[in-house]
């Protein structure tokens, strides 16, 4: 059921993200290559739900730049938010917070310009 679990998340990211990730299996865990410089790490949490426990970079809510990136753990994530997560760490290179400051908004801004997307 791991494996099967695993496939489909793999499954629905190509289907929606194509080439613009790198996807591999190392153990029980999918590694998702966002960028150069971030990854989220997939393994399964729950088969019977099945939800799945991510490592993903994020930024705290006090998070200015991007040297402010810290990686976080969550558990019980379901396919939706593992979609919505592989998204944002895509486009800004780590999930913002819920009200991100100015100076933080700005510097993801200029990264973006200096990293489009694929």
């Amino acid at each position: 059921m791991h494996d099967s679990g695993l496939a489909t998340v793999e499954h629905e990211l190509r289907r929606g993200f194509g080439s613009s990730l790198q996807m591999r299996t190392e153990g029980l865990t999918l590694i998702i290559d966002a960028s150069d410089e971030a990854s989220v790490h997939v393994t399964l949490d729950d088969a019977s739900r099945p939800s799945f426990v991510l490592s993903y970079p994020c930024f705290g809510s006090d998070a200015h730049s991007q040297r402010d990136i810290e990686d976080r753990t969550a558990h019980g994530v379901l396919l939706p938010a593992i979609v919505g997560i592989v998204d944002a760490v895509l486009t800004h290179g780590a999930v913002l917070p819920e009200f991100p400051s100015a100076a933080l908004r700005r510097s993801v801004k200029r990264w973006a310009r200096r990293r489009p997307r694929t």
